[in-house]
């Protein structure tokens, strides 16, 4: 299953030609994300963004790979999908696709290798087995579903 994030480019996303600006991506990301994840979790208090923050714990993005295809213009709506290629109980591999709303034109994707961490200690740690079983739904390759022990 992937989920998908609509978003309408403003003009603070573009820079003088009235093009996204590469950065900005990153950012159109993490907003799709932080939406994705509640809507894994279900809004369960335990692991919303929030409560995860508030506990010193969650996912650090240790990797951002990125690929520009297209350029999307200001004023532009469009459709972020977002699916785990990788999981563990220490790491997910997302992959990102920004595409147009009919689907049809690719601009952009990225893979994001996120590890969950203790926060106050800075180290990586093992996510609650609820919650890494939560992701499963969202695999977009049979390795990725099998859980592992």
């Amino acid at each position: 299953m992937k989920h998908q994030f609509e978003f309408a480019i403003a003009f603070s996303d573009t820079d003088a030609q009235g093009i996204v600006y590469h950065a900005r991506y990153l950012d159109i990301t993490e907003r799709a994300r932080i939406v994705w994840f509640n809507k894994v979790v279900d809004y369960d208090e335990q692991f919303t963004s929030a409560s995860m923050l508030r506990d010193k714990r969650g996912f650090v993005v240790v990797d951002a790979h990125c690929r520009y295809h297209k350029s999307i213009k200001y004023a532009e709506k469009i459709i972020v999908e977002s699916t785990v290629s990788e999981r563990s109980h220490r790491k997910l591999i997302v992959q990102h696709q920004f595409k147009s709303m009919d689907l049809k034109t690719l601009f952009h994707t990225q893979t994001i290798v996120l590890v969950f961490v203790d926060l106050k200690i800075s180290k990586s740690i093992k996510m609650p087995e609820k919650l890494y079983k939560k992701f499963k739904h969202y695999c977009d390759n049979e390795q990725c579903k099998i859980d592992l022990l």
